[in-house]
């Protein structure tokens, strides 16, 4: 189970990475690495497809049924708590911004906007009902040995970014 949780966990932050690195390129019109770490992984979104393992799973149900609505509400309402949390924390923490809802309209701080709250409930019902269930097929694929290796180099790779991230942001802060 454990192997599993960390896999997910993997997988979804590389997902997210690759969904906002294409957004964020085509809207820039230049390629972006997304995330504030180095590597291809956005943390938020492998604790976002925790949530869903964890708490949200349960409520598969067929898409166009009353369930699905509690789904989506679900996932829009813990996701946006998650990305405001989230939000705040990295400003306070490294006094930094990662992103800017600003411009939204129905924004809260420009952490969080309306926008974004009923993307996340849509892809939490996308989530719950295919990606998830197509992952742990996956990773049921896949001999232990193999996760094993993934999450090792995964973890591996992730706290030696994290911590080459941290400090070189709290380096230049000393600097400014």
């Amino acid at each position: 189970m454990f192997l599993k949780v960390c896999f997910l966990y993997y997988v979804y932050c590389i997902i997210g990475w690759i969904w906002e690195s294409i957004y964020e390129s085509i809207k820039n019109k230049k390629v972006i690495n997304r995330g504030f770490l180095n590597g291809p992984y956005i943390p938020i979104y492998g604790f976002g497809g925790w949530f869903i393992y964890f708490v949200l799973q349960r409520f598969e149900a067929p898409i166009f049924s009353l369930a699905t609505l509690f789904l989506f509400l679900g996932g829009a309402i813990g996701a946006t708590i998650l990305e405001y949390t989230t939000s705040f924390a990295l400003e306070k923490i490294l006094k930094a911004r990662w992103w800017d809802y600003s411009d939204y309209p129905l924004n809260l701080n420009g952490r969080i906007c309306l926008i974004a709250t009923v993307f996340w409930g849509i892809v939490t019902v996308a989530a719950v009902n295919f990606i998830n269930p197509a992952l742990v097929r996956l990773h049921d694929k896949i001999p232990r040995d193999g996760v094993l290796i993934f999450v090792t180099v995964m973890t591996t790779l992730f706290v030696v970014d994290l911590a080459v991230t941290i400090n070189s942001i709290l380096d230049l802060r000393n600097r400014v």
